[in-house]
């Protein structure tokens, strides 16, 4: 028996619900039981899309067509006559673009395998395109793999393309073809493809972010206060540190984050994009032979809001004002303490999100430096610009400086202190000139000849780990011993006890007093939920998911139904063994919650047609939509599915 013919009985096996004897590979089972609720195995071409949208689409996609053109000119020369066919698609499986051997795009007509055709799992089950997406990695997909019957005539072999700064799927190279005429080293083949745009794609960005930056630098000299740089995507290239403070008040802005969409707009409309923190400010749109490259955008004045859910940068804190009980909040805060005494260098580590720019300006407000606090973020100043931010310049030191030169960050913490998060970002080659600064006290600015004295307290930042750095050769040891005369360790939030139900009480506190309105009170199950999760973002996490619940709340205090659903499933309860448990809402109450009390044994066969019923009810309220009724009864979808199958209500798939 070929290969072909027992994934062929395995499929079928698994459509019919049998038990399998011969296994598939894992990444297409997986797809496969994805695709069981909701796509019919006879589905024999692709949906298409109106001609609008592709020509939207096309227009829109973010790889130039000069980068696409000449490798699906190539491609259709390559695959004349092999047999197969490459395709170009979005990141929603809308195929924008096909070349290759005609008589095969002939047949693929047929299934819709060309521009128009959308090739997502959900709308045509598992295919390389598909599959791809969802998987975000490379992905062949032979004949009887493919889960809809039409389509295991082919074979496909496709590979994402991601963007260069964030890996987010920008769409995937795809090589397809009839199966008995495909060709082995297609993956290969797509993958390589997909490198190749990626590459022009990523050199292109490079050289439309330097000739943002060119044109900034141009213009920095008629310029006054807060200013950022913005590309034609809506990346921040680069930002004042008050705008960064604007955007996220923990100032870990990322480099190349995106800020706003501004794909599909055109730059009259880009100000309507901006997040609520930026409204009102001002944007110049910068253009290069006629297409937008980017914007200056500029605060109006300095009346702009700023964050009200933290302290200003002149607002005292105080190590009492930690929230926290737990032994490990407490020593963290008594080091921190004693450390505020000295004038030493401070290296505070953490992960991201325990609160340590907290501690910094803690330590800030001790009475060593009662000077301005100066935070910058390493990792969120461009290459080019780093040197000139820090230290400084003189007149005339490169093209676009000043007339009169201008002080650096280190300058302007004179006195006082300069806080540095994400040093380890800090590029290899400005590394000495920090150490410099550290042992003589004196800045040199770009240009200069003569040093400027600056006393100011050094707490550096990072959530890396920086004697890991040093040993890769990405960090200067010496540098390392000089910012570390004192070390400080911020705890994560699951290492810290009870403390997250304390902050989550205090963030309600915090935002009701913002808002004007009463307090919101909290349940203790969800506050114990809250407690018992592992907070992968710590402190920073839970502050926002508060502020969801609170914004999203149906009523007037806080339960376990406004806890998001990856919280609830941690703490097991979005996913009990009894739907019944599993919290109904206003407008489906199909089955009164049980007593807590075990069934008895006669009790039980009540019980499982009452949770068949709740089970019926809220799928027929939902026209059969899995997700809405898994919402629906509180439940994790796939709780849901294997409750289906075990009541006998699983959708059969149409043979």
């Amino acid at each position: 028996m070929t290969q072909d013919r027992r994934v062929m009985e395995a499929w079928e096996a698994f459509v019919t619900g049998r038990v399998r004897s011969t296994p598939v590979r894992s990444v297409v089972e997986q797809s496969w039981q994805r695709c069981h609720e909701t796509v019919d195995i006879e589905r024999r071409r692709a949906p298409t899309a109106r001609s609008e949208a592709l020509a939207r689409a096309q227009s829109h996609f973010p790889v130039h067509r000069n980068v696409v053109d000449p490798l699906l000119q190539e491609a259709g020369q390559f695959l004349s006559a092999t047999g197969s066919m490459m395709l170009l698609t979005d990141a929603n499986g809308l195929v924008l673009y096909s070349r290759g051997d005609l008589a095969t795009m002939e047949l693929a007509y047929d299934i819709n395998l060309q521009p128009g055709g959308t090739w997502q799992e959900k709308e045509i089950g598992t295919n390389a395109i598909g599959t791809a997406l969802h998987e975000q990695s490379p992905v062949q997909i032979h004949s009887a793999e493919h889960f809809c019957l039409e389509i295991k005539k082919w074979t496909c072999a496709a590979a994402p393309i991601q963007h260069p700064l964030d890996r987010s799927m920008l769409g995937v190279l795809d090589i397809s073809g009839p199966t008995s005429s495909f060709h082995p080293q297609a993956l290969a083949f797509a993958v390589s493809a997909a490198r190749r745009v990626e590459n022009a794609f990523a050199q292109r960005l490079n050289d439309e972010h330097t000739a943002l930056l060119r044109h900034y630098l141009g213009a920095r000299r008629q310029l006054s206060g807060d200013v950022a740089l913005i590309d034609r995507q809506g990346r921040l290239i680069y930002a004042s540190d008050r705008i960064q403070r604007l955007l996220d008040p923990d100032g870990s802005v990322q480099p190349y984050q995106k800020i706003a969409e501004f794909t599909g707009t055109t730059p009259d409309g880009w100000a309507q994009q901006m997040p609520e923190p930026l409204a009102g400010a001002a944007l110049d749109p910068i253009e290069q032979d006629g297409a937008p490259l980017g914007a200056i955008l500029k605060l109006k004045g300095r009346g702009n809001p700023r964050p009200k859910s933290r302290n200003s940068d002149t607002d005292p804190i105080r190590f009492d004002a930690i929230i926290g009980d737990s032994a490990e909040i407490r020593r963290c805060a008594e080091r921190a303490h004693k450390i505020a005494t000295g004038d030493g260098p401070v290296l505070i580590e953490g992960e991201t999100g325990v609160g340590k720019e907290l501690f910094a300006r803690a330590l800030h407000f001790a009475p060593t430096f009662p000077g301005p606090f100066v935070p910058v973020n390493a990792a969120s100043l461009p290459r080019d610009l780093i040197a000139s931010e820090l230290f400084g310049y003189e007149p005339g030191s490169f093209t676009g400086a000043m007339d009169k030169g201008r002080k650096g960050k280190i300058e302007h913490a004179d006195g006082g202190t300069f806080c540095l998060d994400e040093i380890g970002e800090m590029p290899l080659d400005l590394q000495p000139t920090l150490l410099r600064v550290l042992e003589d006290g004196q800045v040199y600015r770009l240009g200069a000849a003569r040093p400027v004295a600056v006393t100011a307290r050094l707490i550096s930042m990072t959530n890396r780990d920086l004697e890991q750095r040093v040993d890769q050769g990405h960090f200067r040891s010496d540098l390392f011993y000089r910012i570390s005369v004192a070390r400080l360790r911020i705890p994560p939030l699951r290492e810290r006890g009870d403390d997250a139900a304390l902050l989550a009480q205090h963030f309600i506190r915090m935002a009701c007093q913002r808002r004007g309105e009463s307090d919101v009170r909290i349940d203790p199950d969800a506050l114990d939920a809250l407690t018992r999760y592992h907070w992968p973002g710590n402190v920073r996490q839970l502050r926002n998911v508060v502020e969801t619940m609170l914004l999203l709340r149906d009523f007037d205090r806080l339960t376990l139904d406004d806890l998001p659903e990856e919280i609830r499933e941690a703490n097991g309860t979005g996913a009990e063994t009894s739907l019944h448990t599993a919290p109904q809402t206003a407008d489906h109450a199909g089955a009164r919650p049980l007593a807590p009390d075990e069934p008895s044994a006669g009790a039980r066969g009540n019980l499982h047609a009452s949770e068949r019923e709740t089970i019926r009810q809220a799928m027929a309220d939902t026209n059969g939509n899995l997700t809405w009724a898994a919402k629906r009864l509180g439940v994790a979808r796939s709780t849901l599915y294997r409750k289906l199958r075990t009541h006998g209500l699983a959708p059969r798939t149409p043979r």
